[in-house]
């Protein structure tokens, strides 16, 4: 190797060095500014002013000023980088975190709005058009309201009311002539109340054994109470909605959102009613899984508690003749508070029984089969047969054993709890489709077609070997079925192999 080829080796190893050199001092450089860099400051864009914009940082509200190339995107809500010396808005950055999720419990008169997060009651301020139980959520500091996502699809199930007229339930006299006399009446005669100073209840109770027709009841209120009102000229649109919900899809573990969930039953229930003019029915099914008795060790203890205290504020904030009914129903009414049901609260509280007499169970029979194809009159309706298999189907009920539960009085007799005194609308509805169902196996076969007795017998039989070992008989059936002799039961024990179909 000659002595200039060492000269170049030599300096291009310093080239090599001194550029490694500028690397190690630009990376030095860079981390300098990196760790001396004073901090950016984020923010809320709270307003925007002529020439400045309104900053909430950290619960501290500060009017500054901002960059002119970015004055489209200074939205109210918008995330603000500030620069640290000036405070002047440099440029906007979606918020990373810290927003919170809430729902609107009361629009103000004044447009505010008023929040509630983990009790803790905010008023925010707001021109967005927003609706009571709309689901926002909102800076840290409650400023601003940064994103609207309405209501929950489906919470509560507002729909048009479903034609159910009186005649179309069978075996209910006595509570559809309580439901209309505590109800109907008082939007019928609204003045003749006035003049008596007797307002209407708040709300009603409809409690007794499951499948008996309070849900049905319920409907029936609201369809027959829209149809008076509409005939009178008392509504504005010549419609009603029904509001159902069950107690139990009000109910969760998570914090505050159960009495959120009532919240919002009242306030769509107001909302409904002040939007349409139209009557709203608000069933509140299954209500002892809700509003268990404060204190009690059963159920869900201070949960119960709190609902049962959001249940009785709605209630005392709630207005009788308002065009809202509300309707409590259940199977366990001495599970319920009693601050829930006493007066001015709860005012009217009606028994819904068993059809456990044969003209009941006739009546409902005939609804359920009417319009079926009975045999002999081809798939034709003949009311008149139809009819009469609903008197056979109630007869044979009645006139055959079908025990259950065997009684023994303290003088020493027996007695036998039957299928008959346990019936209810919801097993002759199944009866009735059992028979349709046989019926209709035996058509697409190409045998006779139409409804027969043996198809009602045969039903019955099937409904009773399948309900016999699941059947509760309490203590109210028990006074219905032994008025007379219901202080001298000793025992109540299941029935086995007694009877023609107790097999």
């Amino acid at each position: 190797m000659t002595r200039e080829e060492d000269r170049e080796r030599e300096i291009q190893q310093l080239k090599d060095i001194a550029l490694r050199a500028r690397e190690k001092l630009s990376e030095a450089e860079e981390f300098i500014v990196h760790v001396t860099r004073p901090p950016f400051i984020y923010g809320t864009v709270i307003s925007v002013n002529e020439d400045s914009v309104d900053v909430d940082v950290n619960g501290r509200v500060m009017e500054v000023g901002y960059n002119p190339e970015i004055l489209d995107e200074l939205i109210p809500g918008a995330g603000a980088r500030l620069n640290p010396e000036t405070y002047a808005v440099i440029e906007t950055r979606e918020r990373k975190g810290g927003n919170i999720l809430t729902s609107i419990e009361e629009i103000l008169e004044d447009g505010s709005v008023v929040v509630n997060v983990g009790g803790r009651r905010q008023v925010l301020k707001t021109e967005e058009e927003v609706r009571e139980g709309d689901r926002i959520t909102v800076d840290p500091n409650f400023r601003i309201i940064l994103q609207n996502f309405g209501k929950k699809s489906n919470q509560h199930h507002v729909a048009e009311i479903p034609i159910v007229p009186w005649s179309k339930i069978g075996g209910l006299e006595s509570a559809i002539q309580s439901l209309r006399d505590a109800i109907e009446e008082p939007f019928i005669y609204k003045d003749i109340y006035a003049r008596y100073g007797k307002r209407a209840p708040k709300g009603v109770l409809l409690h007794g054994p499951s499948g008996c027709g309070k849900t049905l009841l319920g409907k029936a209120v609201a369809y027959n109470l829209s149809e008076r009102l509409k005939k009178q000229g008392g509504q504005s649109n010549g419609n009603g909605y029904f509001l159902s919900v069950k107690g139990p899809d009000l109910k969760t573990m998570w914090y505050g959102e159960s009495e959120r969930g009532i919240r919002e039953l009242f306030s769509t229930g107001r909302e409904n009613s002040r939007q349409t003019g139209d009557v709203t029915v608000m069933f509140l099914d299954e209500a002892e899984s809700l509003f268990g008795r404060r204190g009690s060790k059963m159920g869900g203890g201070h949960i119960d508690d709190s609902l049962v205290n959001q249940f009785l504020a709605e209630m005392d904030g709630m207005e009788a003749n308002h065009n809202i009914v509300l309707i409590l129903a259940t199977n366990r009414a001495d599970m319920i508070d009693s601050a829930v049901l006493r007066p001015g609260r709860i005012d009217k509280r009606i028994r819904v029984g068993r059809p456990n007499n044969q003209d009941s169970v006739r009546d409902i029979f005939g609804i359920h089969l009417g319009g079926m194809p009975v045999y002999g009159n081809g798939a034709t309706r003949d009311d008149h047969n139809t009819l009469a298999l609903a008197k056979y189907a109630s007869e044979h009920l009645f006139g055959s054993e079908y025990p259950i539960f065997d009684v023994r009085f303290r003088e020493g007799d027996f007695a036998y709890v039957g299928m008959e005194h346990l019936t209810s609308g919801a097993m002759i509805e199944s009866i009735s489709q059992r028979a349709a169902g046989k019926a209709i196996k035996r058509e697409i076969g190409g045998k006779k077609e139409g409804l027969t007795k043996d198809d009602l017998t045969d039903s019955i039989r099937d409904e009773y070997s399948e309900f016999k070992d699941l059947a509760v008989c309490d203590a109210d059936d028990l006074r219905e079925i032994f008025p007379k002799r219901y202080d001298s039961i000793a025992e109540l024990n299941r029935s086995y192999n007694r009877g023609k179909h107790g097999h």
